[in-house]
């Protein structure tokens, strides 16, 4: 893994060094942004503030791509497949689910659930 850390301001141009791992591997496919130089293995230059963002994200891609991890950080909990259910039900049928919250005419009203929940607890089910 690699990182970045800011190194002070001269003018407009804003200095950083990146450390870590494989820095030589990253240099030759980072952004090329003005002159950085590579020092005692670390990545030394200074850019203006937009190139300094660009980098940055192609450090994170960088760090994403070659992670050893990378392939296990799915979310589980993705918000496009979640609904609310009773949480009586999500427990009994061993459905994934979060929080519990007791059901209002609110959320009847806002979220279009079933009246008969109201005083219920309920819960987002999470499903894959």
């Amino acid at each position: 893994m690699i990182t970045m850390n800011w190194n002070g301001r001269n003018g407009a141009l804003t200095g950083y060094k990146i450390i870590g791992e494989n820095v030589d591997d990253f240099f030759s496919t980072m952004p090329s942004i003005r002159c950085p130089h590579v020092i005692d293995g670390a990545i030394l230059g200074s850019c203006s503030k937009a190139d300094y963002q660009k980098i940055e994200t192609a450090m994170n891609e960088y760090n994403a791509i070659h992670s050893e991890t990378a392939t296990e950080t799915v979310s589980r909990k993705s918000t496009s497949t979640r609904h609310i259910e009773l949480l009586a039900v999500a427990e009994n049928t061993g459905l994934d689910h979060g929080k519990s919250w007791t059901c209002t005419e609110y959320n009847i009203d806002t979220k279009q659930l079933n009246p008969s929940w109201s005083g219920l607890e309920i819960c987002y089910v999470y499903t894959n």
